[in-house]
């Protein structure tokens, strides 16, 4: 893979490797995301109503030569202390020296635009090669790469800590000698600390992120799909390969098995401007979310669904207990709801740093969750 080295500056947690036809750049996040699918992974067993499996090699190894037998059984993926984990084994299965699994959201969860948020750990040693990354739902201009793939992380194990984001279309790809638009940063404990993997995407651009360092953009130059396909549903999908045609370039370590890709927790959100009408949920249960940015400086916002009419209260409370604002206190109809603290009490007075707690109370429904406010 080729990239143009533009700069190679240390930064307190990574190193910017390469940025081309991009700008660095390290702006808030716009307040107005809205969350709109997510799976925190605190439940016993994976969602099946968020998650199915491709199953088997592919064609020609998911066309990639890659060296895995992909499965759904419960060795190769499962939940841990709140995590997701895709676990990849030195198991000979159905023709294959090496089992994984290759979760996709494709009919469950399909978006058009928003903001996908990843939280995960790496697998490291030569021969892996886990993936964050999107494909069409409906190929709407013809199967790969004529309508695009997003790779949101890409991370192979002889260039540990080296992650890359990619864009593939018609125009841009492999099969025709044009290499795809992509950057990469380097960072550090990659495969012992949780990082944020992040694509913004909206129909000008496509931006990359770990955690809040904006590392490439794709700029959509307006002159059609076949260098912007991304005008359509995608889907997500979390996979650990094993060799294959990159991952396999410095070949496969036997001795590093099992090796773990683990998932703190997928968040999909999107712009209000983002949401029409035939996407308004009607939602089935009563739910609080985690609130979002978390840590957060200066505000943060609260989102929570309400299955039926009914009055509801939102308090933040400190660690003793001791109430500092009431955000809701009122009757709210049925759907999907958002309020945001700006780090005030009820006088208006700004708070100190700290962990607080946020309570809703709805009816019978009582849930409460922690967040971080940092100054």
């Amino acid at each position: 893979m080729k990239h143009a080295i533009i700069t190679f500056t240390l930064l307190p947690i990574y190193f910017l490797l390469a940025n081309p036809n991009g700008e660095l750049d390290d702006e808030l996040f716009d307040p107005e995301w809205i969350l709109v699918w997510n799976d925190e992974f605190d439940s016993t067993n994976i969602d099946l109503s968020n998650w199915s499996y491709d199953i088997g090699t592919g064609d020609w190894g998911w066309g990639n030569n890659e060296q895995q037998y992909y499965t759904s059984n419960s060795n190769n993926s499962f939940i841990e202390d709140g995590k997701l984990v895709i676990q990849a084994l030195l198991q000979n299965y159905g023709s294959s020296n090496y089992t994984s699994a290759r979760m996709v959201t494709k009919n469950k969860g399909d978006w058009t635009y928003g903001r996908i948020e990843v939280r995960a750990k790496l697998p490291t040693g030569v021969g892996t090669w886990p993936a964050i990354w999107m494909l069409p739902t409906d190929n709407v201009y013809g199967g790969w790469p004529y309508s695009g793939e997003m790779d949101i992380m890409e991370h192979v194990g002889f260039e540990q800590n080296i992650v890359h984001g990619t864009a593939h279309t018609e125009t841009y790809n492999w099969w025709n000698g044009s290499p795809p638009p992509g950057g990469l940063i380097y960072v550090y404990n990659a495969s012992t600390d949780y990082r944020n993997y992040i694509l913004e995407w909206d129909e000008n651009y496509l931006k990359w992120y770990v955690d809040d360092m904006h590392y490439f953009t794709y700029n959509n130059n307006q002159s059609g799909y076949s260098t912007w396909p991304f005008d359509q549903r995608f889907h997500l999908i979390l996979n650990i390969a094993i060799g294959g045609t990159w991952g396999g370039q410095q070949g496969i370590d036997d001795s590093i098995f099992p090796v773990r890709l683990e998932v703190d927790y997928v968040r999909v959100y999107q712009l209000s401007s983002q949401l029409s009408s035939d996407t308004e949920i009607i939602p089935n249960t009563f739910f609080l979310n985690q609130n979002f940015p978390n840590p957060f400086n200066p505000s943060t916002q609260i989102q929570y669904d309400l299955p039926q009419d009914e009055f509801v209260t939102i308090t933040i409370y400190d660690l003793m207990g001791q109430k500092i604002k009431e955000l809701v206190n009122e009757k709210q109809q049925t759907g999907r709801r958002l309020v945001r603290w700006d780090s005030t009490n009820d006088y208006g007075l700004p708070v100190s740093a700290g962990v607080y707690l946020y309570t809703i109370k709805a009816g019978d429904f009582v849930d409460t969750k922690k967040m971080v406010f940092l100054k």
